[in-house]
């Protein structure tokens, strides 16, 4: 394997790759050598060409980036540089981990080195890595099969790095998951010895689809994560609590005392961390990343890194510069390089960062869920006998002990509050566009309560600020200057955050953000910003303890499982298309109505909508009924948005309501209304499909009431179900039926969080939907009609979704011949379409059979103009049909039909149809002779009313025309229409 084709193996081609090489100094002044970024690169060729020629160079050693960059130029001194941070690191396309082997390191070779690593692969579940001899140590390289996003790249690498720590491999921890880690290249050479030794690959492997890893590694997610969640109560810590927490000057000495991290670099003056292990750069960085916010800067660099054998103390506060504008080193940090350093650590789970550890300026405050959480007033607020003070320093005038005048500083208290107050959390409504706070004051006898505010009324002191305190029961701060210390103390609060972290979210609707994040219950998946905090307003917060995981995963793959048996065709159906919402919005028409149905009772239908529910929580719950009001079932709609949404037995609604109903729902969104003030209410929308059941054909329903139905049609999947097999009773009472749905309402949730993390991972909705668009058609060779744009997009997305939740393990079904049975469905559409397909020539006849009793006849032989009428005439007529013809001819050209043109318009009304359109199709299958004419309908009828009406006048010389007249049987045909349309003569 040459560079090339190593680099084309595991570098995403995607923005730039970097190559940096290192250099020893000759004069021994910088133990560490010089190590920079060389060039970056869009062009491989171009890059493997100047890696060659530079590996050429004595005592130039070569390595490339695992990630590609991207925004990373800059200018130095006139000459072009290249920045290679983890902020500029976009996607990766390969896992990766360098085995130090050696006399001094972990593994003296590199057959025992493997050996371990072998076996902890092995007990892990990973496949067979790519294998690179690095010259001493061992290069592993997990290819990927497409490039995933640098957020889930760490996340997976430090899953893989808590897997083989679990399963006592000793690796280099400080690269496993940094992303702005750098290997050496195949190709180049190890140049620490004579003669060099070649990097060179000595096992390949194939490329890995990501899923596959991600479900590997997934037991070790949450552990890798343990760090940063909440150790107790029902809900995360706030983000404004963390960015509070990171706002303490440090004192490192302090910190030492209660951190197993700190203390050991503390010790070894920087030489060894918590695990004894030798401190490297990114063990370093951390460390100038706490030193940045002491007291005394430089002080705190020399403690903790003054006697490292590399040690310079003008490059250590160079680095310190690159943390002016960011927070202390976190916990999470400091564990993932050195996990040995937090091990038995009394405040694991409870702070973000070690700094937390310097200040006593805390207060311990109970929020809503129960939760005691720590936390670190502003600076310079402190808590003092359970009332908030603001610390001043002033100078005053004073004599030292000789009597000479020098300045004291002295130190005052002012009163802010006499309760302990907090601001817990800030939070933003993006539909509102409101700001709120969420404020803990903590009462001498009912303790802490915590209540949302709009951030307005911190906007100046006055009646608001006023209401805001009474209503709070702070009675105590009466004067305008106490107001506006207490008001300076929470908008102090919301200052010292505001570039520390990202606002918490207000959420009134599941699935897909505005912000691109994915919101499946409480979790919030993909978030931009890397917000987490988040509450469920309105509607949405019943949801809380529904859209959840329930029971255990297996458990609910077990019932997917149960899906291979006979009869159940339709729940795989719906368990797949009630996917369709985490990517059909990028297609369109998304929101298609999928209608379960079966003139027979008890079939399963609804265990199809039971199974589909069970992808996001509880099903039973979730399962909406005709009995819910249009207005709640629309609201409830909108609130689960991209998620599944089932409404059960619409058997007896009308036909009407289910034609309407079904229109509506594949909007996509809820008619518009206006608000009591008579302004225009937004309304609520939603991305995915609704699937319905009911005993009758929803299809059938639409032809009751509307005559060109086939595009309601075409919005809604029908899937009949009548096979019973699957539900059926044994002798002993019980049936797969009711064993699915005990496994599925005991075990659910468990679906769409990995479903949707395995899309965000794959690059999104948008490059999942067109991978999965192409794949489809390469599979199944089938192309939707433009009138099935909904089924296309539905069916399409439930394979792709289904083909993901394959990989994941989530659904071990045929997913391929789950889809072929949506396919088929789609055919029968069709076939339908066009055998039950009602023309124009149809309608007419449908008007004249429904108006026999109602028909003026009138014949004429052809060539007289002498028009007879069939006596008795009708006292009441819609229109007049006149028959030419001659001894040969029973119908012959002048024979037409003149029907009220108003009458036609309102029974066409009952079927939401239209007269133009009949004019139209008349008129382009030859059919028409005038739209609009004035016709006296009772010519020649003695008695009869003389005057005219607007007819549209039908040419009867057409063959549909004759087939038409036949088949209205209403009452017996005169002689005259008889023998004429059964060619006979008068």
């Amino acid at each position: 394997m040459d560079t090339k084709n190593f680099l084309t193996r595991v570098f995403a081609q995607q923005n730039e790759l970097v190559i940096c090489t290192h250099k020893p100094d000759p004069s021994g002044k910088n133990p560490r050598g010089f190590f920079w970024n060389r060039g970056s690169y869009t062009d491989l060729d171009l890059a493997v060409a100047d890696i060659s020629q530079w590996d050429k160079e004595n005592d130039t050693t070569i390595y490339f980036t695992i990630g590609s960059f991207a925004n990373h130029a800059h200018t130095a001194n006139g000459r072009q540089k290249w920045f290679r941070t983890q902020e500029h690191a976009k996607t990766f396309k390969t896992l990766a981990l360098d085995l130090d082997i050696g006399a001094d390191k972990p593994y003296a070779t590199q057959k025992e080195g493997w050996t371990v690593m072998s076996a902890a692969l092995n007990a892990i579940g990973m496949p067979a890595p790519m294998v690179i001899s690095s010259g001493n140590g061992i290069h592993l390289y997990w290819p990927l099969t497409e490039a995933i996003s640098k957020e889930h790249w760490v996340r997976v690498s430090t899953a893989l790095r808590v897997a083989l720590e679990k399963n006592n491999v000793q690796i280099d921890t400080t690269k496993i998951h940094d992303p702005s880690m750098v290997l050496r290249p195949v190709g180049t050479h190890h140049k620490k010895q004579k003669p060099w030794k070649e990097v060179k690959c000595i096992k390949d492997c194939p490329d890995y689809d990501p899923i596959q890893l991600f479900t590997i590694l997934k037991p070790w997610f949450a552990k890798a994560t343990k760090s940063s969640s909440p150790q107790r109560g029902t809900r995360p810590k706030s983000s404004i609590l963390a960015a509070v927490l990171n706002s303490n000057t440090v004192n490192i000495e302090v910190v030492a005392q209660h951190c197993g991290q700190i203390k050991a670099m503390l010790l070894s003056g920087g030489v060894t961390d918590a695990a004894g292990n030798l401190i490297k750069e990114p063990m370093w960085r951390l460390g100038m990343g706490m030193a940045a916010h002491a007291t005394d800067v430089k002080a705190a660099v020399i403690m903790l890194a003054g006697k490292h054998p590399d040690f310079d103390l003008q490059t250590s506060m160079d680095k310190i510069d690159g943390w002016k504008d960011y927070p202390p080193t976190t916990c999470k940090k400091f564990e993932q390089v050195s996990a040995k350093g937090c091990e038995g650590c009394p405040h694991y789970g409870k702070l973000t960062s070690p700094a937390q550890l310097s200040s006593s300026t805390t207060s311990t405050v109970v929020v809503d869920s129960g939760e005691e959480v720590e936390i670190t007033l502003p600076h310079p607020y402190v808590e003092k006998d359970g009332k908030i003070y603001k610390e001043i320093k002033i100078t005053i005038d004073g004599v030292d002990a000789n009597g000479a005048a020098v300045q004291v500083e002295s130190t005052e208290w002012d009163l802010i509050s006499p309760y302990p107050m907090h601001i817990t959390g800030i939070y933003k409504d993006n539909v509102s566009t409101k700001s709120t706070f969420r404020l803990a004051i903590k009462y001498p006898l009912t303790g802490w309560q915590e209540e949302d505010h709009e951030i307005a009324v911190l906007a100046s002191i006055g009646r608001d600020f006023s209401a805001f305190m009474l209503n709070r029961q702070v009675y105590s701060v009466k004067g305008g200057g106490h107001q506006e210390k207490l008001r300076g103390y929470l908008m102090d609060y919301l200052t010292s955050v505001q570039s520390l972290t990202p606002t918490g979210l207000d959420y009134v609707a599941f699935g897909w953000q505005p912000d691109g994040s994915f919101l499946c219950g409480e979790k919030v998946l993909g978030s931009p910003t890397g917000s987490t905090d988040r509450r469920l307003r309105g509607p949405a917060g019943r949801f809380s303890n529904i859209i959840k995981e329930h029971g255990t995963r297996a458990e609910w793959v077990e019932a997917m499982e149960m899906l291979n048996l006979p009869g159940t065709q339709t729940i795989r159906a719906g368990v797949l298309l009630g996917t369709v919402g985490i990517i059909g919005e990028v297609a369109g028409n998304s929101t298609m109505v999928v209608s379960i149905y079966s003139p027979e009772t008890t079939t399963g239908k609804t265990l199809a909508l039971l199974a589909a529910n069970s992808l996001i929580g509880t099903p039973k719950i979730l399962l909406m009924s005709k009995n819910d009001t249009a207005n709640s079932l629309y609201k409830i709609r909108g609130v689960l948005n991209s998620l599944p949404c089932t409404i059960d037995e619409l058997t007896t609604m009308l036909d009407q309501d289910a034609a309407d109903l079904a229109y509506d729902l594949s909007q996509g969104r809820e008619k518009i209304a206006m608000t009591k003030d008579r302004e225009l209410r937004e309304p609520v929308t939603w991305a995915a499909p609704t699937m319905i059941t009911s005993n009758f054909s929803m299809h059938q329903k639409f032809e009751n009431v509307q005559t060109n139905n086939d595009p309601l049609k075409a919005r809604t999947l029908e899937l009949p179900h009548d096979d019973r097999i699957f539900i059926t009773t044994d002798e002993t009472g019980s049936s797969n039926g009711y064993k699915f749905f005990d496994m599925i309402a005991n075990n659910n949730g468990w679906a769409f969080p990995e479903l949707v993390e395995a899309v965000i991972a794959m690059g999104g909705p948008k490059v999942v939907w067109e991978k999965g668009e192409k794949a489809f058609f390469e599979k199944f060779g089938f192309i939707f009609e433009p009138q099935e744009r909904f089924y296309r997009t539905g069916i399409i997305s439930a394979w792709t979704m289904g083909k993901i939740g394959k990989k994941l393990g989530l659904f071990p079904f045929d997913v391929d011949a789950t889809t072929q049975y949506l396919i088929e469905h789609v055919r029968k559409f069709r076939n339908d379409t066009v055998f039950n397909k009602q023309d124009v020539f149809d309608v007419v006849g449908q008007f004249l059979q429904e108006h026999n009793d109602q028909l003026i006849e009138v014949t004429e032989v052809y060539g007289t103009s002498k028009e007879q009428v069939h006596i008795p005439a009708p006292e009441r007529a819609v229109a007049r049909l006149k028959v030419v013809y001659d001894s040969n001819n029973p119908v012959m050209p002048g024979s037409q039909l003149a029907i009220n043109l108003q009458t036609f318009k309102k029974w066409l009304n009952k079927t939401k149809d239209s007269s133009d359109r009949i004019v139209k199709e008349l008129e382009a299958k030859g059919g028409l002779i005038a739209p609009r004419e004035r016709v006296t309908i009772f010519k020649g009828c003695q008695n009869r009313n003389p005057g005219q009406a607007h007819c549209i006048i039908v040419n009867i010389n057409h063959p549909r025309f004759i087939e038409t007249l036949t088949s209205t049987t209403a009452r017996l045909q005169s002689p005259v229409a008889l023998a004429v349309l059964q060619g006979g003569t008068n």
